[in-house]
């Protein structure tokens, strides 16, 4: 489908300067996409009059399955006349018949979006990686999709931890692109998608998101969200958690930086311990403590 091809190299003409930056490793392409369930996004594409061009894409991809619209009627049970009333015209079928068919080109969509983000990353940004697209909910079409065409697939993730996170018979890089914790008790009035009772238990959830994404051995990074807490008025859409590492004045947290500090301080060393222990679980002597993060004194003033 060129129009994707031909939105995202209109998205990618300003990218001259981090395509040569050495500290950028790669991209992601858009946030969160809502792609819909196959019957709605396929019954949408269905009703437009006049015809779009994936409405166009979707004619041409039942015309080379079924030949003849004849055929096309005899397995949906309908009675188009011909293949142009069935492009120029708004048609609606939401039988049980027609399943298959709309979750085959419903994936024929996806993968096309995901082969077009591809190709453009691997010809404007040669030697970066295509980062996905920060998903946040549990498609398996989408996870097929970018499976086969992102170097890394992306996940805004807000949970307790990511131990035993992953797809199955999909083995790919994974990275948390967003994850946060917030509590009320310095003032704010949500705590985000992440709550914690206080601060010391913000903190300890930090911890042990960190610890289980190092454990798991498709992580290959986690991203806190977001380095500002947001204003306690609320930023445009009103969302004002205390979810930054510094509060609006940037005054860091003291108990989350400690706890960053603990970790950042043993990740490689965790991470390569979890490894040689046979990283899906393999537990041997010592292993505990070889996961016990120092704690982090602050310097004086």
């Amino acid at each position: 489908m060129t129009p994707f091809r031909n939105a995202r190299r209109i998205r990618f003409q300003d990218l001259s300067t981090t395509a040569r930056d050495p500290w950028c490793i790669g991209y992601f392409i858009d946030n969160e996409i809502e792609w819909a369930k196959p019957k709605e996004l396929v019954s949408a594409i269905l009703l437009q009059s006049p015809p779009q061009t994936v409405k166009r894409a979707l004619v041409d991809f039942f015309r080379g399955k079924y030949g003849a619209i004849t055929n096309l009627n005899a397995a949906w049970d309908t009675r188009f006349d011909s293949w142009e009333f069935f492009l120029t015209n708004a048609v609606a079928n939401n039988t049980a018949k027609v399943d298959p068919d709309f979750k085959a080109f419903y994936a024929t969509i996806l993968d096309s979006y995901y082969s077009a983000c591809q190709a453009e990353v691997q010809l404007l940004t040669p030697g970066k990686l295509y980062l996905g697209s920060r998903f946040h909910k549990d498609n398996p079409f989408i996870i097929a999709a970018a499976a086969r065409h992102c170097d890394v697939i992306s996940y805004n993730l807000y949970r307790t931890g990511l131990a035993g996170f992953g797809f199955k018979d999909v083995d790919v890089p994974l990275l948390a692109t967003e994850f946060s914790f917030g509590s009320l008790d310095r003032g704010m009035f949500w705590p985000g998608l992440g709550p914690a009772s206080d601060q010391e238990d913000r903190a300890a959830l930090l911890e042990n998101y960190v610890r289980t994404a190092l454990e798991n051995p498709n992580m290959v990074g986690a991203h806190w969200f977001a380095y500002n807490s947001e204003p306690v008025t609320g930023r445009s859409d009103g969302e004002n958690g205390q979810i930054g590492l510094v509060d609006v004045c940037d005054t860091p947290y003291p108990e989350t930086i400690a706890a960053l500090r603990r970790v950042g301080g043993r990740l490689y060393a965790v991470r390569s311990a979890f490894a040689w222990r046979g990283g899906h679980g393999g537990r041997g002597p010592g292993y505990a403590e070889e996961y016990v993060f120092p704690e982090y004194v602050f310097p004086a003033d």
